[in-house]
């Protein structure tokens, strides 16, 4: 097999703490997904700590490249008919500017590099080999509800290239990872007969004549199940792969989704375009949008961010997720940086809790194990003389009467 040196760094995910090679990226640890990537075109991967220990012809990388098979495929083409060694580089557009927002990676002028090599010598001799990243830029308009905020350009791509340092950038890699393995089966021959199943088997099942309803109903064939999944005759699942003994609830909603092993979707939830680790459970009236869930966490409402590995939120919890005027900062590396993106949630950090009416701002981390209790929803103490003639009001924890004598 052809040779892939893995170059590690030492990186650890911001916020969360997690080395960068265990961080779930589609329910897979970033360098279990890096070595099947390579595997499909026939590398094997070995790790080394300097590039000194480089020897021959084949791909570098760092071990926190993300990158989809479409756009290393188009990159290993490319740097084959050329003479010498090459590193990726893509050229500025949408993409660039909502995955680079940290300003860590090295530039040649205007194009962007990332730690990505064919070498057939040195890696210092690289030179840059320009790519443009295929994608349908669309244009979020928040401006046309709310005037203060600023629209958002998000693209649309199966080739996304990503060096993880954020937790911000675990996320994106993620949605991204999540629109790669939601279309990888219509991939080829075999893909297109099945694509061409599935939308006969709409047309026939759906007793309308509304390409809508033909559309929908080819979705709701267009879910993976793994073994023993029990999923109410009432819930809607469309697009969507789901793990070993997943359990959906009645007039529950799971669109556009990976779902891990023993996953537990309550009653009338809506989780969307989501990727959720093995044995989460989402609590009854859930709305889970565009987010990254741990295993073993617990929690009914968040929007465009990250929960940490057994972490439990409250029902009341919410992770707020638009800033009505600018745009996001997140913390990164001891400083405060702009995303540039006008919503984004929060990342809460591993092993954390958090109960009662708890706002958290878009953009913060709650630090990993931290235990947050709001002053305003708990009841401590109860006079035993307390006068229940009358309405009594919680004071900072302790009852008392609503009109004091």
């Amino acid at each position: 097999m052809k040779k892939a040196w893995r170059l590690r760094t030492g990186t650890r995910v911001e916020s969360l703490d997690d080395p960068v090679g265990e961080a779930p990226v589609g329910n897979v640890p970033l360098a279990t997904l890096q070595e099947r990537t390579l595997r499909a075109l026939g590398f094997r991967v070995i790790d080394v700590d300097d590039v000194a220990q480089v020897r021959g012809r084949g791909l570098v990388f760092v071990d926190t490249l993300y990158v989809t098979l479409p756009l290393l495929r188009r990159f290993l083409r490319s740097a084959r008919r050329r003479r010498g060694s090459a590193q990726l580089a893509l050229a500025p557009g949408a993409f660039t500017r909502l995955t680079t927002f940290t300003g860590e990676q090295a530039r040649d002028g205007e194009d962007v590099l990332y730690g990505l090599w064919w070498v057939r010598g040195p890696v210092v001799e690289a030179r840059p080999l320009r790519l443009q990243v295929r994608s349908r830029d669309e244009t979020v308009p928040f401006s046309r509800r709310i005037p203060s905020m600023a629209d958002q350009e998000i693209p649309l791509t199966l080739e996304a290239v990503l060096e993880i340092t954020s937790w911000v950038h675990l996320w994106q890699a993620n949605l991204y990872e999540l629109g790669a393995r939601l279309v990888a089966p219509a991939r080829g021959l075999r893909g297109w007969l099945r694509v061409a199943c599935v939308a006969l088997l709409g047309v026939l099942t759906s007793a309308s004549l509304r390409p809508y309803a033909w559309a929908t109903t080819a979705l709701s064939w267009w879910v993976f199940r793994g073994r023993g999944c029990r999923i109410h005759p009432s819930a809607v699942v469309e697009a969507s792969i789901l793990g070993r003994n997943v359990e959906i609830g009645p007039n529950a909603v799971v669109r556009g989704c990976i779902l891990g092993d023993d996953v537990v979707v309550q009653e009338r939830a809506g989780v969307e375009g989501s990727i959720l680790g093995d044995r989460v459970l989402i609590n009854q009236d859930a709305s889970i949008k565009a987010a990254l869930a741990f295993p073993d966490a617990v929690f009914r409402f968040l929007q465009t961010g990250i929960v940490g590995r057994s972490t439990f939120l409250g029902l009341l919890c919410v992770p707020l997720d638009m800033k009505f005027e600018g745009t996001v900062r997140v913390r990164h590396r001891g400083a405060l940086v702009d995303t540039g993106m006008p919503f984004l949630g929060c990342c809460i950090g591993h092993h954390a809790l958090i109960s009662g009416d708890t706002r958290v701002l878009p953009g913060r981390a709650i630090p990993n194990g931290c235990r947050i209790l709001t002053d305003t929803g708990a009841i401590a103490e109860v006079p035993s003389d307390l006068d229940l003639s009358d309405f009594v009001v919680d004071r900072h924890g302790a009852l008392g009467p609503l009109r004091p004598r």
